[in-house]
């Protein structure tokens, strides 16, 4: 598995999911600093829902953190939640495009959740 930094975060009530069969990418929008998975989980605190909804967060310098569990159901694709795997790339790709380094961790990550999953 890609280097994956533990965030050790913390959640209200979670559902595992029972089938994973597709991955869909993220990116934040409307913002184009960068931002931690930390950060984004309390956006989703603050708006009264269970934490973060996407499995992992792939920051401007590659670095890949931990959102929710890899094998909860996530909240970040509705009507694919209890399929899916959400990965975020850190940035507003309507303005501009990820970086090098977020390509290279996103593909590692991407590639390894492929064979892991099938």
């Amino acid at each position: 598995m890609a280097s994956v930094k533990e965030t050790n975060l913390t959640f209200g009530p979670l559902s595992q999911r029972s089938i994973t069969d597709l991955i869909v990418i993220h990116h934040v929008g409307n913002i184009d600093r960068d931002v931690s998975a930390d950060e984004i989980h309390r956006w989703y605190l603050a708006n009264g829902w269970a934490g973060i909804g996407y499995h992992f967060v792939v920051r401007k310098d590659g670095m890949i953190e931990r959102g929710r569990p890899r094998d909860v159901i996530g909240a970040h694709a509705q009507g694919f939640n209890s399929r899916s795997i959400g990965i975020n790339i850190v940035g507003d790709f309507e303005q501009g495009t990820p970086n090098s380094a977020q390509i290279e961790s996103a593909s590692m990550l991407i590639a390894d959740l492929s064979d892991i999953y099938g």
